[in-house]
């Protein structure tokens, strides 16, 4: 797997490893959903969703999202408490609306769909949101928006 600068600067000794292989070993973490082989295990039971865990590591409250994309899953840690968004940042009603079917692994023409939009509007509020949230693919602005806090 192929991880940008910053990834690697963030995953320091953990870059190249599973995510088994870095949290498996945390003492004092309970509430972990992580297991050998877990992402297989996510992925068949949470095909198109996000599955969302609230853990605890030496006492302190983190969220846990793991979001299915294709045949990987994307996973964010984050404090509980985190500080809110900028005001750059705030999504508008329909954003968030877009957001959590985007989030639950639906399509631009399902999200169309479901909230009875065109195709090109999803897509212009996609566009939109990962403008605002500055980050460049649909996974990642999942994980930014459940970093502000904008998803739980």
């Amino acid at each position: 797997m192929e991880q940008n600068e910053t990834a690697e600067t963030l995953m320091g000794e953990g870059v190249g490893r599973t995510c088994w292989d870095l949290v498996g070993g945390l003492e004092d973490a309970s509430g972990l959903p992580c297991q050998f082989g877990c992402v297989g295990e996510l992925l068949a039971a949470f095909p198109a969703k996000t599955h969302l865990s609230r853990v605890r590591i030496n006492g302190t409250a983190y969220r846990l999202l793991c979001v299915p994309t294709e045949d990987l899953a994307v996973c964010v840690l984050d404090r509980e408490g985190c500080a809110l968004p900028q005001r750059w940042e705030a999504l508008t009603k329909r954003e968030r609306q877009v957001l959590r079917l985007v989030a639950d692994g639906h399509t631009s023409p399902e999200v169309a769909a479901q909230l009875g939009i065109s195709e090109a509007t999803v897509r212009s509020h996609v566009e939109h949101m990962r403008n605002k949230l500055g980050v460049a693919t649909r996974a990642g602005l999942v994980a930014r928006a459940f970093r502000l806090g904008v998803m739980t």
